[in-house]
């Protein structure tokens, strides 16, 4: 049986009525006494369980996590970044596999963004269509730079951010509360892990001094005075 707290506070004041209502009896022995106590205490004891399965009986609100909703947000801000820095990279980067990181990030988080605008519609969110400030004021910064410096910028940029991912999609994967988002969550993580893996070995490649020519072969002259004593 469900029962509101309404009905039940109702329905307890006309019990209270009903029972101001009745005369007590004359007791006159202990005896009597006791058995009337104990079938008072039964009967509200009887009403008091009554009235806590009731209540447990009605369906609580449902209430839905705020963390899922600032999730979703800050994962399409960051979405619409990393497409708006990956087309830069493949206008000012030098290094020909920083720009088709550029390229890879742009085809990739377009898809994935669309995946999040999917859960969201579903989950009744309503999404940003601009990055945040902060990813403005990165996008600002390297829009200033070309050539070895955009890469190294922007490949350094490209492994924070990943990693920056990674710690806050496994964290809505594991504890979402929304199911659409929090599988978004899920299945998006392999391809940030490996967004990541791609970044730091290109961030490795990047840093490598150039290895010329020059260095590979001795100087001849520096050889014959080595050898010389």
């Amino acid at each position: 049986m469900e029962v509101s707290r309404v009905d039940f506070k109702k329905w307890m004041r006309q019990v209270k009525e009903i029972f101001s209502r009745f005369h007590l009896p004359q007791l006159k022995t202990p005896a009597a006494k006791a058995i009337y106590v104990a079938a008072v205490a039964a009967i509200f004891t009887f009403l008091g369980c009554w009235a806590v399965l009731a209540y447990q009986d009605t369906p609580a609100p449902t209430v839905r996590s705020m963390g899922d909703e600032k999730f979703a947000i800050k994962a399409a801000q960051g979405g619409i970044a990393e497409v708006k820095l990956g087309e830069l990279a493949q206008e000012k980067a030098q290094n020909e596999a920083v720009r088709k990181f550029g390229q890879r990030m742009v085809e990739e988080h377009t898809k994935t963004n669309h995946r999040l605008k999917e859960a969201a519609l579903k989950e009744k969110i309503s999404l940003p269509k601009e990055m945040d400030k902060k990813d403005q004021a990165t996008y600002d910064a390297l829009a200033k730079l070309s050539g070895a410096e955009f890469d190294k910028a922007y490949v350094r940029d490209m492994v924070q951010d990943h990693q920056d991912d990674i710690a806050e999609f496994g964290t809505e994967a594991r504890t979402g509360q929304r199911e659409e988002i929090k599988t978004f969550a899920a299945e998006t993580l392999p391809t940030l892990k490996e967004h990541l893996k791609a970044a730091k070995d290109m961030r490795v490649a990047i840093m490598k001094p150039a290895v010329t020519s020059d260095s590979k072969t001795p100087n001849k002259a520096t050889a014959k005075q080595s050898g010389t004593r």
